[in-house]
């Protein structure tokens, strides 16, 4: 990876408030290994065209400073990967809107969260209601999830809790996503009140909403 790291490392990334609120680890080092060859044409790029001045807003990578707004970034940490794959996407047209996409597509969804499993709903303005017939179906979908989780994995396990992620609009839900606990901040209640952004590869249309393998979860805090 040293090619790819020297050109991404070319680019000044300008730093800015960010909270994850799911970061699945393994998909973002798979994902981004099986798209150097895509990062490095998009860093060389980028860095042609802008004299390498890129805003890609990030808090938590380990970083150092190089100057007065030139970071440098360890691209072993799971959320500089993630923030590179994904600003990497973007500027090859590689993400595409949840609604148009097709399986298998990356996506970026946005919406007001709610996370729930059967061991605890909270009642929260966030959320839609338990009766929804939406949720219901995709509450299903996150049991299917979970006994499979389980099973492969044995039953001393607790870190295959799944728990169900659904962004809406107005009350609508948007987009959808079933997510392992172990990969979930213990702080992502306390951001219900913020709008959620979910990157991710389409998985399936549920009653036509988009549900999201997800690879970050996120709040901008600006």
């Amino acid at each position: 990876m040293p090619g790819v790291t020297d050109d991404i490392l070319n680019l000044r990334f300008a730093s800015g408030p960010i909270e994850s609120m799911y970061l699945n680890i393994d998909r973002v080092n798979e994902r981004f290994t099986s798209h150097l060859g895509a990062i490095s044409r998009w860093s060389q790029s980028a860095g042609t065209e802008t004299g390498g001045a890129l805003d890609v807003k990030v808090v938590k990578a380990d970083r150092r400073a190089s100057g007065s707004n030139e970071l440098i970034y360890d691209l072993h940490d799971p959320l500089a990967r993630a923030l590179v794959l994904r600003t990497a996407l973007q500027g090859s047209g590689d993400i595409t809107s949840p609604d148009h996409a097709s399986v298998g597509q990356y996506v970026i969804a946005s919406g007001t969260a709610c996370l729930t499993s059967p061991q605890l709903f909270l009642p929260h303005p966030t959320c839609v209601s338990e009766t929804d017939p939406v949720l219901i179906e995709l509450e299903r979908e996150r049991a299917v999830a979970e006994a499979l989780r389980l099973a492969l994995a044995g039953p001393a396990s607790t870190n295959d809790r799944m728990w169900l992620l659904t962004l809406a609009n107005d009350q609508q839900i948007v987009a959808a996503s079933v997510l392992n606990s172990l990969w979930i901040s213990d702080s992502a209640t306390s951001y219900w009140h913020f709008r959620w952004d979910m990157f991710g590869n389409l998985r399936q249309h549920t009653h036509g909403i988009p549900v999201i393998a997800a690879i970050h979860v996120w709040v901008h805090m600006d």
